[in-house]
């Protein structure tokens, strides 16, 4: 046998390297260092209780969406967030322009890769889900707001499912970019902002008592991280203890 014509096994054919290059190619950018907040669960915390760590009433963010038999609540998301835009007077085409601007940065919150959704999907998706939160603590905070033909918020079982999904680590939007879209307009409303709203939503959870008092560093003061919702630096404020 002659040895000089055998073929080198040790070189793959060009296309090899081809296809190599295009894998390498069609990754996607790794996330800004210090944006990431939002993660799936360990493998092996989720193999022991499936159920504590998967929403069972509603889905928030990308992790989730479009889980099987969420139709239902995918309409009532939409139409607390279409509340909020006549209780607010907000515009929606201001609120996408808002979460386009800021969408790469939004995205560097996940671990996991988004782009499985295009940009207008993920921006829409964004824009209701924080319409949703913010409409949502508004009637838990003012029950006055709860329409009259509105069995939902009022319901205190499902209240407290609301409660659970929405603590979830993989259930979450960047607290950020909820206080980008509303924290402006509920001032001008003379309505608490958005971390207010959230700790008293999950007043029930605050086993320290403590209260926002302001956004900057003061003497008595420990930094409470609203864990509630992923954010690009964790939402930080002054609280003091609730005499």
């Amino acid at each position: 046998m002659d040895h000089n014509n055998a073929p080198d096994r040790r070189q793959p054919p060009p296309s090899y390297w081809d296809q190599f290059k295009t894998r390498l190619g069609e990754l996607s950018p790794s996330q800004t260092p210090g944006k990431c907040c939002i993660y799936r669960v360990p493998k092996l915390a989720r193999d022991i209780d499936e159920a504590a760590y998967t929403p069972q009433v509603v889905t928030i963010g990308p992790l989730h969406r479009g889980r099987k038999g969420s139709e239902s609540m995918e309409k009532l998301k939409l139409r607390y967030f279409k509340k909020s835009l006549s209780r607010l007077s907000l515009r929606w085409q201001d609120c996408v322009y808002l979460v386009k601007q800021r969408e790469l940065d939004v995205r560097d919150c996940y671990a996991e890769d988004t782009s499985g959704l295009n940009t207008d999907e993920f921006v829409e998706m964004i824009v209701v889900d924080s319409g949703f939160i913010v409409e949502l603590f508004l009637r838990d905070r003012q029950p006055g707001f709860i329409d009259a033909d509105d069995n939902f918020t009022g319901n205190p079982t499902v209240r407290s499912s609301l409660s659970h999904d929405l603590k979830l680590l993989e259930n979450q939007i960047p607290m950020s970019i909820i206080q980008a879209l509303y924290d402006p307009i509920l001032a001008n409303k003379s309505q608490p902002c958005v971390l207010e709203l959230a700790i008293s939503f999950f007043r029930w959870h605050n086993m320290q008592s403590l209260r926002r008092n302001s956004c900057s560093n003061k003497a008595k003061s420990m930094t409470f991280s609203l864990a509630t919702k992923g954010c690009e630096n964790p939402v930080s404020c002054s609280v003091t203890l609730a005499r």
